[in-house]
């Protein structure tokens, strides 16, 4: 008889339906804010272990079951994601995991560590062959699994309701960590959420030609003060200035011995001129903690060249 993952239907039908600090000329060293969290409570997975019942997925799902046996064992090619139900896309064989794409009504990965495995689903699909570093990101003894996705083009109009339909690739970042006999999903990436936990962390100020952007609110002995500024020329377009600063056109995110650096672009929107322009990168360490991600204040501002 076929091996097959056990049935999970609960929790499927829920589913169904660079480094551095930079202080201010003249300001004592401050003392960083807490954390800021930009991401919600990790995402409990629907987990099973290969047995002789079938996961039926229901036909919102495009898939009635998974047959375990016939699993892929060769990582699929950038330019055939998608064409298949099920494609694998990354392993770590060290630690025995394998990571799948499943090609569903709704995208989804499954994760296999051993004779495990947990689904978690995806809001997009991702267009290139996702980046797996195993690592102890949080410090207690364990690894956990980091995965960096390149998620498909996104309508900027849609995340910051502006006109028009510029699109541009997002990088999203998951840790799965496992916390006994179950794994959790944490993320970060959406630009929503990134602006709206960066937004007492920002200031911009611009005329006709020039503009300062500032950082991180901290404490010092003479009040508080921002942890980093840039200032720069304004590209000259022929419009005039007016309008909100796009906090994460792009994240770019950057692995090093430490942990990991999200790079965020902010700049000015596309009814400026016609194209979005990126001012400046903000850097700053992703802290993973009690399966939640978030984003520290060791923030950095440069200028973007050219600008």
């Amino acid at each position: 008889m076929k091996k097959r993952i056990l049935p999970l239907l609960a929790a499927l039908a829920l589913l169904a339906g660079c480094t551095g600090k930079t202080s201010p000329s003249g300001t004592p060293t401050p003392t960083p804010a807490p954390a800021v969290s930009s991401a919600p409570a990790p995402t409990p997975a629907a987990s099973g272990a290969p047995g002789d019942q079938g996961l039926v997925w229901g036909e919102n799902f495009g898939m009635e079951d998974i047959d375990v046996d016939s699993l892929p064992t060769q990582t699929a090619a950038a330019p055939d994601l998608w064409t298949e139900r099920l494609s694998l896309v990354g392993a770590v064989p060290e630690a025995d995991i394998s990571l799948y794409l499943l090609n569903l009504a709704r995208p989804g990965v499954l994760l296999r560590q051993g004779g495990e495995f947990s689904y978690f689903p995806l809001e997009r699909q991702f267009q290139d062959l996702p980046l797996l570093v195993w690592r102890d990101f949080d410090g207690d003894g364990s690894e956990e699994l980091a995965v960096r996705y390149l998620m498909a083009l996104d309508p900027l109009s849609e995340k910051y309701g502006l006109d028009g339909d510029v699109l541009w690739p997002r990088f999203e970042l998951h840790i799965y960590g496992r916390d006994g006999a179950s794994w959790s999903d944490a993320s970060f990436g959406d630009a929503a959420d990134l602006r709206a936990a960066l937004s007492s962390n920002l200031s911009y100020t611009w005329d006709d030609h020039e503009f300062t952007l500032s950082a991180g609110q901290v404490d010092t002995p003479g009040g508080r003060a921002w942890l980093t500024s840039v200032s720069g020329w304004l590209p000259d377009t022929g419009v005039a200035v007016d309008g909100p600063l796009i906090v994460g056109r792009q994240i770019f995110f950057r692995f090093e011995d430490a942990g990991v650096k999200a790079v965020i672009t902010l700049g000015l929107p596309a009814a400026m001129g016609g194209e979005a322009t990126d001012l400046a990168t903000l850097t700053a360490t992703l802290e993973y903690r009690d399966g939640v991600l978030s984003l520290g204040v060791d923030f950095l501002l440069e200028a973007v060249g050219g600008v």
